[in-house]
């Protein structure tokens, strides 16, 4: 009877213990998956059966850049192929949820956000003139490009120099879109404002390079002195995202390697306005970084750290790239999909996928963290 009693009290402290600490255990069979008490559930959307073909695993996911609008485009590759795979399309809302065509004869890679919604950056016509295309939907379930919001070749913006590749950003918080142009041949990069041509701010790609060299890799230069992973000379720019007003640039820089097929990549953070370099921080898991202000105007970024099957957690820093939290956050699949307004309130917004325990369906779930619960957890 004693043994009994212990025992139920130990189960309740540990029931108060977890309550209070915010951690709610997911089994795989709650749908939507429980979540922590800050966060919201914004909706929930079960696939059809038709589609479950495509999209157990999403490689990217878009939010819209559209304050108070919570569709999320999906991708999903459907070929092996490197170059111009096929894929699909998943457009998901609170009131919809449809396969895609693509018939935009973009890259979905370069599929973005912005203030309308959602967008293709593309060439057109030739490599010195790219645009930022609106994307829309037919009637027959097929993506299609219509409103070009802005140019950015060398031509249209009147910079002699601008680099070779060109990315364009788009700062949800400070409603500003910025270029990043960087150079493949000798890894210079800048910063162009797309609009006024007047955020220009040159910073040495080699600075981050050297460092990369310094940092924990795959293997050992003073083994390898000819043919290691990082004297290949071939890093690429995986992820960038700015906050324009506060002059910081996020990049994650990945370092592949064709013949051992090992990868690292890494995240620095620029602060444009003097060029300094925060970083390295190794990056663990491939989902997405996240670059944004709190409600004090305090820089952080987002970043994976560790998932299951069960869940993702991730590590919230600062402007130093420092650890200062954590947030766990259920389902199968989990993707960081940024900052959006809703109901006048900026958060987090999290895409989730999960499967109840025993069934074949899969359901995709919106949460919300606002930022004014950041400092409670």
């Amino acid at each position: 009877m004693k043994t009994r009693i212990l025992l139920a009290i130990v189960l309740i402290a540990l029931l108060v213990t977890l309550i209070s600490c915010n951690i709610f255990m997911y089994d795989n069979r709650e749908i939507p998956p429980r979540q922590i008490p800050a966060m919201e559930h914004i909706y929930t959307k079960r696939l059809p059966d038709d589609m479950l073909g495509y999209f157990e695993y999403f490689p990217k996911a878009v939010l819209s850049g559209k304050p108070e609008d919570t569709s999320v485009l999906l991708i999903r590759y459907t070929t092996t192929e490197t170059v111009n795979p096929e894929h699909n399309l998943l457009f998901l809302s609170r009131d919809y949820i449809t396969v895609l065509s693509n018939d935009t004869g973009a890259d979905p890679w370069y599929l973005m956000r912005h203030e309308q919604g959602l967008g293709f950056a593309l060439p057109t016509g030739n490599t010195a003139t790219r645009a930022l295309y609106e994307i829309n939907f037919s009637v027959n379930n097929s993506a299609i490009l219509t409103n070009e919001y802005f140019t950015y070749g060398t031509n249209n913006n009147n910079i002699s120099s601008l680099s070779t590749a060109r990315i364009p950003l788009y700062d949800f918080q400070n409603k500003r879109y910025i270029v990043l142009g960087y150079n493949d041949t000798d890894l210079g990069i800048s910063l162009y404002d797309s609009i006024t041509t007047a955020f220009t701010s040159p910073v040495n790609f080699y600075d981050v390079t050297a460092r990369l060299k310094d940092a924990f890799s795959f293997l050992d230069n003073s083994t390898y002195p000819n043919t290691s992973f990082w004297n290949g000379g071939s890093f690429s720019i995986e992820q960038a995202e700015t906050l324009s007003i506060e002059r910081l640039l996020l990049l994650r820089i990945t370092k592949r390697s064709a013949l051992t097929n090992l990868t690292e990549s890494y995240l620095f953070l620029f602060d444009t306005n003097s060029s300094t370099i925060v970083g390295p921080r190794r990056v663990l898991v491939p989902l997405p970084s996240v670059l944004f202000k709190d409600d004090a105007g305090v820089p952080w970024v987002l970043q994976a750290a560790s998932k299951d099957r069960y869940s993702t957690t991730f590590q919230l820093l600062d402007r130093t790239l420092a650890i200062k939290k954590k947030i766990v956050v259920y389902g199968n699949s989990v993707y960081p999909l940024g900052i959006q307004t809703i109901h006048g309130v900026n958060g987090l917004v999290f895409l989730t996928s999960a499967a109840r325990w025993g069934t074949p369906t899969l359901y995709f779930s919106l949460f919300f963290l606002p930022l004014s619960k950041l400092g409670g957890l």
